[in-house]
């Protein structure tokens, strides 16, 4: 994205439009001064503003009418945008080129888009725009055809504890190289957090600033302390787990912050293959459903607690039950050992010599035809009776639908048509719109009605819905 706009600042073929996307605080504005600057220097080098001519002074000091930047979240409507486009067409001030930065620009309504189309689509030779979002799904389509659209990412976390280091070093402030990679996780890829989160440790710590002040402050949990709640956890010791979550609270930490961190060092942990990495993996599902929960909780601490200890139980569980399965595999089944052995008749199924014959009852299957025949199986029907009950359903709803919908309506249009047939010179009657008159005049569609103040109103004939007696 950088490498883009350099060498279109030198090659002097600046797009007319621009859209930057991105997350909060990663420097969307900032780049888009930046580039008002570049397109405005008298001396650029590289692509990059000089900041040391006359038109770069300017800008820095904001002494100039060119540079305009607009708020899109508090000016959105399409009068806003219809002065934008009165003003677009004057020519620079002071400045080579006129530059619009709108800033949440998809905040703005689709009629103000709509405004913006043509503006864009053949804009003036001296004026660019550059549109910073946070949402850029929210923009249409037809603003982003017309853009050149660059997604600006995250900043890397050491970069931010690089930057944070210049900047403590020009506020003389005595920060350790802990506190600012901290502070550099902890911003999730803004600087604009990072920054705000140094000036904080700044007024509550003065100008010694250690990795312990950042914990406190922030209210985080040291990576011990992670490592400790993990290896409670594997180990099933909920005694030392309950005392280490009141610790917790006690000290003040928060708790979805500290699951946060916790999944982050699974996370780190699984970057490694290991032997545990099955369990860990479990571990994670659990505390990520357990901090979902806590979220929608009214007491987040016994969720957390009552949370966490029936994950201990069901780690506890599955590590079980392979060993069950082991010890129940090697013991051998009663009456294994006599099942290849020849089994001897037993006395009662012998049958004596002397003793009668057994009759045993032999059933006979017939055909299914003869079945049928002598009624011991009844035919299946072809149509099941579902389709008749469906069928009687949709009867009894169009019956409803029609006894309370259609046949009123109808009753009220046919009513509606009597009246208005029936209308006669000097009838008195009622508009929808409660609208009292004498009719005048009579029209195919249309009919004049003379107002209590004597003045003649011209309207349908179908929205009178009452005549009156005189």
């Amino acid at each position: 994205m950088v490498r883009t706009l350099k060498n279109a600042v030198s090659a002097g073929q600046v797009a007319h439009a621009y859209l930057f996307s991105g997350e909060r605080g990663i420097g969307k504005t900032s780049a888009a001064r930046i580039l008002a600057r570049a397109v405005n220097c008298l001396k650029p080098q590289a692509g990059e503003p000089c900041n040391v001519c006359e038109n770069c002074l300017t800008i820095l000091a904001n002494r100039t009418l060119d540079i305009i930047e607009i708020d899109g979240a508090s000016n959105r409507g399409i009068d806003h945008i219809r002065q934008l486009r009165e003003e677009v067409s004057f020519v620079p001030s002071d400045l080579r080129m006129k530059v619009y930065i709108i800033d949440e620009v998809h905040m703005l309504t689709n009629e103000a888009f709509n405004a913006l189309l043509k503006t864009l689509e053949e804009p003036p030779s001296h004026s660019m725009f550059v549109f910073a979002t946070t949402e850029a799904h929210k923009v249409p389509r037809t603003i982003l055809s017309r853009c050149q659209v660059f997604d600006f990412r995250r900043i890397d976390a050491a970069a931010i504890a690089l930057h944070l280091q210049k900047v403590a070093e020009s506020l003389e402030l005595d920060i350790t190289r802990d506190a600012t990679q901290l502070i550099a996780q902890r911003a999730n890829g803004g600087m604009r957090d990072a920054l705000v989160m140094l000036e904080q440790v700044a007024s509550y710590a003065g100008e010694q600033i250690s990795a312990d002040t950042v914990l406190d402050m922030l209210g985080l949990a040291d990576t011990a302390v992670h490592e400790a709640f993990l290896e409670t956890v594997q180990q099933g010791d909920q005694a030392t787990l309950v005392a280490l979550i009141d610790e917790l609270v006690d000290r003040g930490k928060d708790l979805e912050v500290f699951l946060s961190d916790v999944v982050n060092l699974l996370r780190a942990r699984l970057r490694i293959p290991s032997a545990h990495s099955r369990e860990e993996i479990r571990l994670s599902q659990g505390l990520l459903e357990i901090k979902a929960d806590m979220f929608r909780s009214l007491d987040r601490r016994i969720r957390f607690e009552i949370g966490v200890l029936a994950l201990m139980e069901s780690l506890q569980t599955q590590r079980s039950e392979p060993k069950e399965r082991a010890a129940g595999g090697r013991s051998e089944p009663k009456g294994s050992a006599d099942r290849g052995k020849p089994q001897s008749p037993t006395p009662s199924s012998v049958q004596s010599p002397t003793a009668p014959p057994v009759r045993r009852k032999v059933r006979v299957a017939l055909p299914v035809s003869e079945r049928r025949r002598s009624g011991a199986e009844s035919a299946p029907s072809p149509m099941g009776g579902s389709w008749i009950s469906m069928l009687m359903l949709f009867a009894v709803f169009g019956a409803i639908f029609y006894f309370m919908l259609i046949r009123p309506q109808r009753k009220r249009q046919t009513k509606m048509n009597e009246l208005i047939a029936g209308l006669k010179r000097g009838d008195l009657v009622v508009t929808a719109g409660g609208i009292y008159g004498e009719v005048d005049s009579i029209g195919d569609n249309t009919a004049v009605l003379i107002l209590e103040d004597g003045a003649k109103l011209k309207m349908a004939k179908a929205s009178i819905v009452q005549k009156r007696e005189k």
